[in-house]
């Protein structure tokens, strides 16, 4: 019957206004609708995307008249006064689904401690909303260029793709995609991969792909312009880029183990890596509390080769947590990353 009365409600010839309960909220699109009118307010954000997101689809040619009340006071109002600074009613937050339940958390920690109301509180719920929706926007315009083309720095700008710039990238991402517990499975033409959330990853969703994708694709350009259903999987394409953002922004990107050979040395140490003036800085310090300049110029150092390591030899010996936070607090100021550093030599997981 549901779906006879909505039939009727595309036709020209059918009435103008449907009036409908929540099961209208997911699963049906309206596209065709000017204005949608919300007589309450849920305390799920997410519902309220649902609801907005059966009238804004893709292809749709004019924009979305929403229709809201604002309760006069109480905790209705808060709710109302919350949506309304994260901007739920003026844009689309598609990638949220995270923060959004985690909104739908507060509210109800809140509500029931009686602290909704309080601005304190609404804020903190805004700026957590706000910083995601930041790091989104990063992720989607990161490699756009802000000003014109110049032919006369092509060649410089050449010059820093290192010649096997695909197998790195592959190397990156399949190693950060395992890191995240993404499902990813190799498809019968080689080099291809099916890449997906899938029901073992850690996280919940990825910026800008939300929490329900997939994409077929390989890291070779030559077999993508073969086979147009075939992704390229590289700078600028959606689950790289999500992939980075997140590795970039959440703690499994900001902290790691790191190996490699500086000639005849050996040791451990704490690498921290900062931003000064658009540069990445490397500082190391060693057990001993000791800056080693020759480490943190073989890290800064362009092209850095590596390759993964096993790394429980390590960090399984009796110790190795402390000695490591230990040599942490030698290093300066707030390093955006840190790293564990072994210096010797390394033996290479194939």
């Amino acid at each position: 019957r549901r779906d006879i009365e909505v039939a009727g409600f595309r036709t020209r010839s059918g009435p103008s206004l449907l009036v409908s309960t929540e099961c209208g909220g997911e699963g049906r699109n309206f596209e065709f609708c000017h204005r949608l009118v919300m007589y309450d307010l849920p305390w799920s954000p997410g519902r309220v995307e649902q609801r907005i997101g059966r009238l804004d689809r893709i292809g749709r040619r004019m924009n979305v008249g929403i229709v809201y009340f604002r309760p006069p006071g109480g905790i209705a109002a808060a709710v109302v006064r919350l949506y309304e600074r994260i901007g739920l009613m003026e844009r689309p937050l598609e990638g949220l689904q995270r923060e959004l339940r985690r909104v739908e958390q507060l509210l109800d920690e809140a509500a029931a401690a009686g602290r909704l109301a309080e601005d304190e509180h609404l804020e903190a719920l805004v700026q957590e909303v706000e910083g995601a929706w930041s790091r989104i926007q990063q992720a989607a315009y990161r490699h756009l260029l802000t000003g014109l083309y110049d032919p006369a720095c092509a060649e410089e700008i050449l010059a820093r793709l290192p010649d096997d710039m695909e197998a790195l990238t592959e190397d990156v991402v399949l190693g950060a995609a395992d890191c995240l517990g993404l499902e990813v499975e190799s498809q019968r033409q080689e080099g291809v991969y099916s890449v997906a959330l899938g029901s073992r990853a850690l996280v919940e969703s990825l910026p800008g792909l939300g929490d329900e994708f997939s994409f077929v694709g390989t890291f070779d350009r030559e077999t993508a312009v073969d086979d147009e259903m075939i992704d390229f999987f590289a700078s600028g394409h959606p689950l790289v880029e999500a992939i980075l953002a997140e590795v970039q922004d959440s703690s499994r990107g900001r902290t790691a183990m790191l190996a490699c050979e500086i000639g005849d040395d050996s040791g451990l140490a704490v690498v921290g890596f900062y931003r000064e003036e658009g540069r990445l800085v490397v500082r190391a310090v060693d057990h001993k509390g000791r800056r080693r300049g020759k480490w943190e110029q073989r890290l800064a150092a362009r092209p850095l080769r590596v390759h993964r390591i096993d790394p429980e030899a390590w960090t399984s010996r009796p110790g190795w947590a402390a000695t490591v936070r230990a040599i942490a607090t030698e290093l300066p100021g707030d390093p955006v990353a840190a790293a564990a550093l072994v210096v010797g030599a390394v033996r290479p997981v194939h």
